[in-house]
């Protein structure tokens, strides 16, 4: 390589280097080397740096069995379920928080309970942080929701109208963002699960088409994951796209 860079500094104009180079030990990974892109343009005898060529040693962190990007509401969800389903869980966060638009951007909609008319319609992990959003939130739930919040039951069967039971009322409540977010993080914790945060996924790492792991950045600096299955909770499909998957918009 150093004999062929001179040759091409003394292009006049223009000249556009692209290397993209991944070596992987095949048996057992602990490091990765990354040759970037480099672009540079001569102008009015002056020469300009449009990207910078990055010579990488990257070191491998840890492994683990589930690697969840992402921790929104989504992300918890599946890193809970991993890890009660016995696997060792990773979730990388880039910010510093759980929860994402649920919290940091204080947009949440939860499907209702029921019907309206005593039948129930979601259950499972969406049922169970729902109530745990409100677990240590204010106090606005009617006596039997509290109740049922605190794991008790009241059963109420009040006569009324056949025109209020065609269309009964329903409870609202509130939540706290920054209180959810901190739940959030306890209930990871309580499971066993690692977590980053303000770490930056930046690409996937792919051998033979198989995501193998994920390549992150934060003030640490950079290093790789490996894990046996990748979970993309980015919202955006960030890891899919990179990966090379067909994706739409």
């Amino acid at each position: 390589m150093m004999s062929f860079f001179p040759r091409l500094f003394s292009f006049p104009l223009y000249f556009s280097l692209c290397v993209l180079y991944m070596e992987i030990t095949k048996v057992h990974i602990d490091y990765i080397r990354i040759f970037g892109t480099i672009e540079m343009e001569k102008v009015n005898s002056r020469r300009y740096f449009h990207m910078i060529q990055e010579h990488l040693q990257v070191p491998k962190m840890a492994e683990y069995d589930i690697l969840v990007a992402g921790g929104g509401v989504a992300g918890v969800a599946a890193a809970l379920s991993a890890s009660r389903s016995g696997c060792k869980t990773l979730l990388i966060e880039k910010s510093i928080t759980l929860g994402g638009l649920a919290t940091l951007g204080l947009v949440n909609y939860f499907e209702p309970l029921c019907n309206g008319r005593g039948r129930k319609i979601i259950g499972g992990m969406c049922e169970e942080l729902l109530r745990f959003s409100i677990q240590y939130g204010y106090d606005t739930l009617p006596e039997p929701w509290l109740d049922a919040v605190k794991g008790r039951r009241e059963d109420i069967n009040p006569d009324i109208p056949v025109k209020d039971a065609i269309n009964p009322p329903r409870y609202v409540t509130r939540f706290s963002p920054h209180i959810f977010a901190m739940s959030l993080t306890g209930l990871l914790i309580d499971h066993g699960i690692d977590l980053l945060f303000d770490t930056l996924v930046c690409k996937p790492l792919m051998d033979r088409g198989v995501c193998q792991g994920v390549i992150v950045e934060n003030k640490t600096g950079r290093g790789f994951y490996t894990a046996k299955y990748i979970v993309d909770a980015t919202g955006d499909a960030d890891l899919v796209y990179r990966a090379g998957v067909p994706t739409y918009t």
